[in-house]
């Protein structure tokens, strides 16, 4: 059995759909692909992506040259499009650091603003456990009468850091995840 628990910046314990967004490629009109995860980092719409997931996506200005959008939960019942607006690809690592769309509540007109993952600057150890979310099977439907119609399927999947591998003075983990 998975044991996953997310908090907020401030230590309380959240859902994690309020911190981890799918990513959607807008083909217009209508056609939408889930592409990735993303988690944000700032409660104003700043999140964190592997750089491989957008790097096809993002002009050299940071602009995205296609359609780009975070799906993000909105409590109570809300699900929202947060179009990405502005990008940063860090030029050797994996990681890609996003801006989405300032939007409003629709029912309360309040700015949106979304809870921000906890991150830590301790690296795992050898034989920690670790997990990851992930959107593997998602999928959008465009019904026969206009309304669009998306199915997100979150997984997470989790493993145990099994070496350290150094590279110059940076370390990366190899983590095995289970199914």
């Amino acid at each position: 059995m998975i044991k996953c628990r997310f908090e907020s910046g401030n230590g309380e314990r959240v859902e994690g759909w309020e911190m981890v967004v799918p990513l959607l490629r807008v083909d217009m009109p209508r056609r939408l692909t889930c592409i990735g995860t993303g988690f944000y980092i700032h409660s104003s719409g700043i999140l964190v992506t592997a750089a491989h997931v957008v790097r096809d996506l993002i002009g050299e200005d940071g602009t995205p040259n296609a359609g780009l959008a975070a799906l993000q939960y909105v409590p109570p019942n809300q699900m929202m499009f947060r179009r990405v607006v502005k990008a940063s690809i860090h030029a050797i690592e994996d990681v890609a650091v996003l801006g989405v769309e300032t939007r409003c509540h629709k029912e309360t007109d309040d700015t949106v603003r979304n809870r921000v993952l906890a991150l830590t600057g301790r690296l795992p150890l050898l034989g920690d456990n670790v997990a990851t979310w992930a959107f593997p099977k998602s999928l959008h439907q465009q019904l026969d009468n206009g309304r669009r119609e998306i199915s997100i399927t979150c997984k997470i999947y989790d493993g145990e850091v099994l070496e350290e591998l150094a590279r110059a003075r940076r370390s990366a983990t190899r983590t095995m995840l289970r199914e």
